[in-house]
C-alpha cells in the first residue's frame, strides 16, 4: 500500500507527543499508532 509522503510531519509530532491521531485520512490506519475517526470520538461524547 503506497502512503502519502506528506503525512510524515503529523505521524512525527504524535509520536515525539506520545499522542493519538484524529483523521478521516485513510493512510494513517494500520501504521501501528491510535487512530482515531470523528464518528468514534462522537461515542465518546455520548450520554
Amino acid at each position: 500500500m503506497e502512503r502519502d509522503e506528506e503525512d510524515w510531519p503529523y505521524i512525527a509530532l504524535a509520536m515525539r507527543l506520545d499522542a493519538q491521531i484524529w483523521t478521516e485520512d485513510t493512510d494513517f490506519f494500520g501504521i501501528g499508532m491510535p487512530v482515531w475517526k470523528t464518528d468514534r470520538i462522537h461515542l465518546l461524547w455520548e450520554d
